[in-house]
């Protein structure tokens, strides 16, 4: 056979490992439990802050560069976090980012400005 019984039973146990770690994350959901997260649905993400934040509470910051994740359809980065656009203070530190005025204004603003490895030059845009 291709695959040893022993190459099996590992095989079987990940399986059984990641579908109990989903049903205990399933139970008692993480995160900081931020309001304006609802909002955003950031709540319903997996995300990192990449630079400086006033946030100690978020944790360590994680980079990944596979790039089965960073072109996966459903990955994307963007500029500020969510709950800067939400907040205001995105268009404090990027003046040349229009205040739209209204909280679900400010929340369509930060859907439209992620960005993703996909697209031809978004690594200019990141930078800017």
């Amino acid at each position: 056979t291709l695959i040893k019984p022993d190459e099996l039973n590992i095989i079987k146990q990940c399986a059984i490992d990641i579908a109990e770690a989903s049903w205990n994350l399933h139970n008692a959901p993480t995160g900081i439990k931020y309001e304006t997260d609802k909002a955003l649905r950031t709540d319903k993400h997996v995300f990192s802050i990449l630079g400086p934040h006033l946030g100690h509470y978020y944790g360590d910051i994680i980079l990944v560069f596979k790039s089965e994740v960073m072109l996966h359809p459903d990955a994307n980065f963007s500029p500020q976090a969510g709950t800067s656009f939400a907040s205001g203070s995105t268009f404090k530190h990027r003046p040349w980012v229009k205040d739209p005025g209204t909280e679900p204004e400010r929340i369509k603003c930060f859907h439209e400005s992620k960005l993703h490895c996909a697209v031809p030059g978004y690594e200019y845009a990141a930078a800017a």
